[in-house]
């Protein structure tokens, strides 16, 4: 294994598993072979309405490809931890949930999505849990934020049931399907998970 110049120690073939042994689901690295799968969930506007425009719409097996190939250099870069949400014994691709690395201040912003046919399942607040886990005790981050848009209220109650507090809101930040919208910033710190969330993780490289 490799340091990199970041804060993620990562596995030669830019492969990670993240494991709990009392969740349905685990995280893994996503791979070539989950492209269509990637591509025939977030190709539905109901998905990437809530999410930034850096997410396309369409969105194509190539979209699905890129995404890829950037999950896997930004882990041999140690500036991002990018991972599918999988179902323990199907293995399956159902969403994706991130990091971007921010070493200088030990933080991170996290970032997260599910096909359409997994809300309201629980699964989002899982995939959450399993990467601030992942970030506050493996890779030493102090503070973990997220930027939702301000209509998206589903995405701030399963953050806030997490003991995310809300830090202010960027007025008009992003211009989203030819309207401004604002976009609310909550964040979690380290002593913060230690006292409400804190569980054990498996690593798997």
């Amino acid at each position: 294994m490799s340091c990199t110049k970041g804060l993620i120690r990562f596995p030669k073939n830019n492969i990670m598993e993240i494991h709990n042994s009392e969740f349905r689901l685990y995280l893994k690295s996503p791979e070539q072979q989950d492209a269509d799968a990637i591509a025939e969930l977030a190709n539905n506007y109901n998905v990437s309405k809530e999410l930034h425009n850096t997410f396309p719409h369409p969105y194509t097996r190539a979209d699905a490809i890129s995404f890829i190939d950037f999950a896997a250099a930004s882990l041999a870069d140690g500036t991002g931890l990018h991972l599918a949400i999988r179902i323990k014994g199907e293995g399956e691709v159902i969403g994706m949930v991130g990091l971007r690395i921010f070493s200088r201040n030990r933080s991170a912003e996290i970032g997260y999505w599910l096909g359409e046919k997994y809300w309201s399942r629980g699964y989002g607040k899982e995939a959450i849990r399993l990467m601030l886990a992942y970030g506050f005790e493996k890779l030493k981050l102090n503070r973990i934020y997220a930027g939702v848009f301000s209509h998206n209220e589903r995405s701030m109650h399963i953050l806030e049931k997490l003991g995310f507090c809300r830090e202010g809101v960027l007025r008009e930040e992003e211009l989203k399907d030819g309207k401004f919208v604002n976009t609310v910033y909550l964040s979690i710190l380290k002593r913060e998970y230690k006292e409400k969330l804190r569980i054990e993780v498996k690593e798997i490289r």
